[in-house]
């Protein structure tokens, strides 16, 4: 199901006050010129919550699967042709769309935990670990259970969540019968009874007590629905800029920002995609790449450069449960060690860059160079030939799950 949404213009007048001018005899008495600049941003039309509170369970996901770009073999479907247009006129920074095209085209060979068991899909992962299919889920639970995980997910590594999410949905069906978590059941969970489930995560005390006030403003203010505005999202204990756009995104299928955590932060500053000296925290670096990442770049750049950032994570990782498969190359080294990847599964292309990934500068370092040899090859080539410059996908083929394992002995993972 497709539900067209329209594209607007709309003009941002910012304008600069006339200072008032000094009276003292110190200074000399200047007049600032009035400006008004005027800036054309390309933005979507909101989307249309009460009839996306009305979809059933199968309209619903296939309606945000599409939305959102969280579909089979995503990697592997052309982007729209406006997706290298800068927004409000600025330029892309230099390399962009050679590394981020190099990075696309890689994406599905990389088995990243934030595919399966990431804050906003963690929760199909689970139930379906509980028997309940993805079928069952109510769309109005789906959204509470997504609020919820990203909740839990912040400095908290992805399988460490996922141990959380498994916690409350089994006490959930063993304890109120329902089929996985839901308003009524939370609301019947006392704060130490969620602390004890959930303490495997990072600050779980604190996340306790927040989910705890969240689910009842939920009741107070919010009609028992999730907030549907980047200021109702966080208006709730707790809850960031990361978090609202990721769970607006995930859940309402809204575009309002871009979801910046600790890995686009670090890589985007690598890339020299922002400015790192005006950059100092993640929300700035959001802030700077909203500026000018095209639109259709928004849904997807958070999943992408995150899957490459654990992977590069996973390496220094003293052990992990995945071995080398044709969807995941990838056999995680010992402490200190870097990836290998298998060489009868893996692309050359992926066997060239995988031994880069041992830190992050090395992989940037390698990739950078990559787009300067492409560049000198681009400009010695016939302006009709073509062949060296085909950036499209190659075919991949679909991700396994990660399996969760709860009778894991629990610990407090901190990214």
């Amino acid at each position: 199901m497709t539900r067209q949404l329209r594209k607007r213009t709309r003009a941002v007048v910012k304008k600069e006050q006339t200072d008032t001018p000094h009276t003292s005899k110190y200074f000399k008495k200047t007049k600032v010129k009035k400006e008004e600049v005027k800036e054309s941003v390309l933005v979507e039309d909101s989307v249309d919550i009460e009839w996306v509170k009305t979809l059933n369970n199968k309209d619903y996901f296939q309606w945000i699967g599409e939305r959102t770009g969280n579909i089979p073999r995503r990697w592997d479907t052309p982007l729209p042709e406006d997706a290298f247009q800068p927004i409000n006129g600025n330029k892309l920074p230099k390399h962009f769309k050679y590394i981020y095209m190099k990075l696309r085209n890689m994406r599905s060979s990389i088995n990243a935990p934030v595919d399966s068991v990431g804050g906003s899909s963690v929760s199909i992962t689970v139930a379906e670990q509980l028997g309940i299919a993805k079928e069952e889920l109510i769309p109005k639970n789906y959204r509470l259970q997504t609020l919820i995980g990203i909740m839990l997910s912040s400095q908290t590594k992805d399988e460490v969540t996922a141990k959380a999410m498994y916690n409350i949905t089994k006490y959930c069906l063993d304890n109120f019968g329902a089929r996985g978590i839901s308003l009524d059941a939370m609301l019947q969970i006392d704060e130490p009874t969620l602390d004890s489930l959930i303490r495997a995560v990072g600050f779980h005390s604190r996340k306790a007590k927040y989910v705890t006030q969240t689910c009842q403003i939920l009741v107070n203010r919010f009609n028992s629905e999730i907030p549907t505005t980047p200021e109702g999202m966080m208006s709730l204990p707790g809850v960031g800029p990361k978090m609202t756009y990721l769970t607006l995104q995930k859940t309402w299928g809204r575009m309002d920002g871009i979801c910046v955590d600790v890995h686009v932060d670090r890589l985007c500053k690598l890339f020299k995609w922002v400015d790192s000296k005006k950059c100092k925290t993640p929300n700035d670096t959001r802030e700077e790449l909203q500026k000018w990442l095209p639109l259709p770049l928004w849904r997807e750049i958070n999943s992408l450069l995150v899957g490459y950032g654990q992977a590069i994570d996973r390496s220094r990782a003293k052990n992990c449960e995945l071995c080398a498969t044709e969807e995941n190359p990838f056999i995680p080294g010992k402490s200190n060690a870097h990836n290998h990847i298998c060489p009868k599964v893996a692309s050359a292309e992926l066997l060239d860059m995988v031994p880069h990934m041992k830190n992050y500068q090395s992989w940037v370092n390698y990739l950078v160079k990559e787009a300067k040899i492409y560049d000198v090859i681009k400009s010695e080539l016939p302006s009709h030939d073509n062949t060296f410059l085909d950036m499209g996908p190659p075919l991949v083929k679909l991700e396994d799950e990660i399996m969760i394992k709860p009778e894991i002995k629990q610990e407090n993972e901190v990214l």
